[in-house]
């Protein structure tokens, strides 16, 4: 759900500002107890191809690649269209539209609550769907492969990232649909984070991935153990 006050501070950030696209914060939720309203903290303004920097980054860092969270213009989203009937589908159609702005505000405050409970596509086991990831990374490192070093570098990271986002499901969550086996997806998931490992250590994950990552590629069964011990400290 969002907060009563979303769209009232995305109408006062565009009138403020004029920017093309504003975003909001997200928090995820396993209880009611967590949710709470935030006040509106600072705007951070993003032009041109800090636009792209900024989204590619937040991706990386754990932040949502979701457009729930964000207000577009609709000059920006001018034939554009979600892939229909993928997952992910989120990724590569947010970063086309920034690709049409000038301008980006991102809000610092939660104004968007996203439920986590039972399972989802976030929480639940492995399933076939999972990995339309595949898809969707790619195409992000197609589009970004001409927008420059820095730029096309995260694409790539983005796209060597996604055999660890679906190993980790699979440590914390199993697997949910009877065709994947465990050992074959496990295989294939650890040989291309070894294959992916020097170019994932230098992109901006946070230091906690980088440790989940390192234990993966070198003993699977021993991290899927921690993280069942994480799992069962946390609760």
């Amino acid at each position: 759900w969002v907060s009563p006050e979303m769209y009232r501070r995305f109408a006062k950030v565009i009138e403020e500002t004029g920017a093309d696209v504003v975003q909001t914060g997200c928090l995820r939720l396993t209880s009611e107890r967590e949710a709470h309203l935030s006040d509106i903290g600072s705007v951070s303004l993003y032009r041109d191809k800090s636009i792209l920097e900024r989204y590619l980054h937040d991706g990386m860092t754990g932040g949502s690649y979701s457009v729930c969270t964000c207000l577009f213009k609709r000059a920006v989203l001018e034939g554009l269209t979600f892939r229909e009937g993928k997952r992910n589908e989120d990724i590569d159609f947010k970063y086309e539209a920034l690709r049409h702005a000038h301008l980006y505000a991102v809000i610092e405050a939660q104004d968007y609550f996203y439920w986590q409970i039972g399972s989802s596509t976030t929480r639940g086991g492995l399933v076939k769907e999972d990995f339309d990831l595949y898809e969707a990374a790619r195409i992000l490192r197609d589009l970004s492969s001409t927008e420059g070093h820095g730029i096309a570098r995260l694409g790539m990271q983005k796209e060597a990232r996604t055999a660890f986002s679906l190993l980790s499901k699979v440590a914390y969550y199993g697997i949910d649909d009877p065709s994947i086996q465990k050992k074959e997806v496990v295989e294939r998931f650890t040989r291309e984070l070894r294959q992916n490992y020097f170019l994932l250590l230098s992109s901006p994950m946070s230091c906690l991935r980088k440790v989940l990552m390192t234990l993966f590629v070198l003993n699977y069964p021993f991290a899927e153990a921690m993280v069942s011990v994480f799992r069962k400290v946390r609760v």
